[in-house]
């Protein structure tokens, strides 16, 4: 660790006539051996005249504040970590306005857009237009504390339509109250299901 050069100390650079704004300082002794973390104010005093007299400083102990960014910062790296290393498509959209919030590269590529094109869309332009209203009813009466899962047609950027199985979770995303959508795609398989059906209806004709 970096000791602070003394002649830098806040106390001393306002008794030079400075002012001293949320200097972080970190402080270790025999009473206090783990340290805390300090954010120092300081002021010159100045007597009649403006004669400089002295210095004043003071103290906010920020060492709780630090360790509780810290978290939330590493907690915010492990959520991007898990988001972008999902090789499901995966977004978050808002519950009022329905706007994609954030996506992750798989999401991104499958859907056939730009990273900035689609974090402009919102939960109505992946899906067919026909498929909107449905859309608006379900997410209206769904709960927004319960999660949910179930077979989707969506729309790329191309117009292609796929089938995707969606898997949504209630997400708090900043301020804005969210869901978090994890979507697979099905189409193969809705595909080789209906022509295995297919052909079991023309078996059962055959030998009936």
């Amino acid at each position: 660790m970096t000791l602070y050069p003394s002649n830098e100390l806040p106390l001393v650079r306002a008794m030079r006539g400075e002012s001293v704004d949320a200097v972080e300082l970190f402080i270790r002794n025999a009473q206090v051996p783990v340290g805390r973390l300090l954010s120092i104010t300081g002021r010159p005093l100045r007597g009649e005249g403006g004669a400089l007299q002295g210095g004043v400083v003071v103290f906010h102990d920020i060492t709780e504040s630090k360790r509780a960014e810290e978290a939330l910062r590493q907690s915010k790296e492990r959520y991007h970590l898990l988001f972008d290393s999902n090789p499901h498509p995966v977004w978050v959209y808002d519950l009022q306005t329905l706007a994609i919030l954030d996506a992750n590269r798989s999401a991104v590529r499958n859907y056939g857009y730009l990273r900035e094109e689609f974090l402009s869309l919102t939960m109505k332009d992946i899906h067919p237009p026909e498929d909107v209203p449905t859309l608006l009813e379900s997410t209206g009466k769904a709960p927004p504390d319960t999660e949910a899962a179930g077979i989707s047609k969506h729309r790329k950027k191309d117009g292609t339509l796929i089938d995707v199985e969606i898997t949504s979770h209630p997400f708090v995303y900043g301020d804005k109250n969210a869901r978090l959508v994890v979507a697979t795609d099905v189409t193969k398989r809705k595909k080789a299901e209906e022509a295995l059906r297919e052909g079991e209806e023309r078996f059962r004709l055959l030998v009936s």
